[in-house]
């Protein structure tokens, strides 16, 4: 078994490690990942504490089942290795169906969530373009703070003829309560430019919702956005509201949206469109947005 410190010199392969006590599951993923990825295999604390410490890891795939007595325990983990180190991807996977353990997962610093059995394909896929996506955001952030340059609209950076515009069309939209959206390749700050807008907006001071799209499985996704009524299904023993709900009078930034499934786009722009929001299970729509 590889140890923490076995990881390829600079400008290999990235080193992703599986935190788990499922030796043929590793085997399985770690074939899959190969050759893109080094692959490593984590199962005691020790070596958990190891893989944290080292800065050329940048992956982990956490086994929420590998972990304490239930998936609970494990999401204190999670969110424990996301404190220690904000730059890994961390992917969250579980047999658990449990509506709560998607989302709490993603608040404890998971960057997706796979339910068992894996599709190492997508895993492998996903990992790669998420990777990406954070060396991008990464090299903006340095090169941000090596500006001298200090001018600055509620968190952007920049003086030249393309950054204004850029705060001209954010005051254009700020002041109104017309939908955004927001379009540009990873890493150019698209999230940036969703805060500068609540913040020189009206809806500063109200609830500010941001949900990465692609972090939830299709049929979780659903749930989470529309909110759901007891007994809408299987394990709805108590209402909830969903995040669309949640954001009333304030904003929900939706990143990596088009991810989401034909369907439950084509329902979302329904609620836009009508600025109402049913429950799922539910009878009566809520007015939103207003």
């Amino acid at each position: 078994m590889p140890s923490s410190n076995d990881y390829p010199p600079v400008g290999d392969r990235h080193a992703i490690a599986i935190i788990t006590l499922a030796d043929d599951m590793f085997r399985e993923m770690r074939r899959a990942l190969m050759p893109a990825f080094f692959v490593t295999l984590a199962s005691t604390e020790e070596q958990i504490k190891n893989l944290i410490d080292n800065p050329g890891i940048h992956g982990i795939v956490l086994d929420l089942e590998s972990i304490g007595d239930d998936p609970s325990d494990a999401i204190e983990v999670l969110q424990e290795i996301r404190r220690l180190r904000d730059d890994l991807i961390l992917v969250a996977i579980t047999v658990s169906t449990g509506n709560e353990l998607p989302l709490q997962a993603t608040q404890a610093g998971a960057d997706h969530f796979f339910l068992k059995p894996i599709d190492s394909e997508q895993l492998r896929a996903l990992l790669l373009q998420t990777i990406e996506k954070r060396a991008l955001q990464y090299e903006g952030q340095w090169l941000l703070e090596q500006i001298e340059n200090r001018s600055a609209f509620y968190g952007l950076i920049g003086g030249s003829a393309a950054m204004r515009k850029v705060y001209s069309a954010v005051e254009a939209v700020a002041g109104s309560d017309a939908s955004v959206v927001i379009r540009g390749e990873s890493g150019v700050g698209k999230e940036l430019v969703a805060r500068a807008i609540v913040q020189s907006g009206e809806r500063r001071d109200q609830p500010y919702i941001c949900l990465n799209c692609s972090a939830l499985p299709d049929n979780l996704m659903e749930s989470e956005l529309f909110g759901y009524e007891r007994g809408a299904f299987t394990g709805a023993d108590n209402a909830k509201p969903g995040l669309i709900e949640l954001a009333h009078l304030g904003t929900l930034f939706l990143d990596e949206i088009t991810t989401l499934n034909l369907g439950l786009q084509s329902k979302l722009l329904r609620t836009i469109q009508e600025r109402t929001v049913q429950r799922l299970g539910g009878r009566t729509a809520k007015k939103i947005f207003a």
